[in-house]
């Protein structure tokens, strides 16, 4: 279990809000909860989905958001 932590969290990277401040508009005007703005601004711009068992967030069409059984189910 150490060694699957410590695989996956060696991949983790911290990105500061500049990275990605040019993508909040954008993000603001589709993010159907305003407190999850930043995550699809981020999503924006490292064109990545979101992994989140939050039903509200796929109530959208710009950023692809992932269940935990659906990444389950593509491992």
């Amino acid at each position: 279990m150490k060694l699957a932590l410590a695989a996956t969290t060696s991949s983790i990277q911290v990105l500061p809000e500049t990275a990605y401040r040019s993508n909040l508009p954008e993000a603001k005007a589709f993010s159907p909860d305003p407190a999850d703005t930043p995550y699809f601004a981020l999503a924006l711009h490292l064109e990545t989905p979101i992994w989140s068992n939050d039903a509200l967030l796929k109530e959208q069409d710009r950023v692809t958001v992932y269940t935990t059984q659906e990444v389950l189910d593509r491992i």
